[in-house]
């Protein structure tokens, strides 16, 4: 059995902090909108942004379309910080265990990926978490288009 691995990237951003995490948390069916890589994001049970939710998102990755399907596990609001576990989709055909952790604090974001390879010889998941600072900055560049959501979450 694998190991439990963790990266992590971190970089600037120029959008409020707030707009960043809101759109992360309670606008993933908007966050298309304003990335490329992303195609939408569909809300399967519980309600946009809350604890046990679970969401299922299509986009493009490597050049092949991708899904991923995920639950919110854990969120901390004074720290701005949301974490999700990967349970269904592509990754999950790899890696035994997924988690990805998204905070945004003093104008920089950072999304941390733990996994659990299925098989030692599966490849580390650098290229998805490069996928996940790119959707981000994606964000970013748009976020005079991002609605105050917070406003909006039920």
């Amino acid at each position: 059995m694998s190991p439990c691995r963790k990266d992590s990237k971190t970089f600037q951003i120029k959008s409020d902090d707030n707009l960043i995490y809101e759109a992360i948390r309670y606008g993933p069916s908007y966050v298309s909108k304003l990335s490329p890589v992303i195609q939408g994001c569909d809300l399967i049970e519980g309600q946009w942004g809350n604890v046990g939710s679970v969401n299922y998102w299509t986009f493009t990755h490597d050049g092949k379309g991708g899904t991923v399907k995920e639950i919110i596990c854990a969120i901390d609001e004074t720290n701005k910080l949301i974490q999700k576990k990967v349970i269904g989709g592509e990754l999950m055909q790899a890696y035994k265990s997924f988690i990805l952790t998204f905070q945004s604090t003093n104008n920089s974001a950072t999304w941390t990926i733990e996994y659990e390879k299925i098989n030692e010889s599966n490849p580390n998941p650098t290229s998805f978490l490069e996928f996940l600072v790119k959707a981000t900055k994606d964000i970013d560049l748009n976020h005079q288009a991002i609605p105050r959501l917070s406003a909006n979450k039920n």
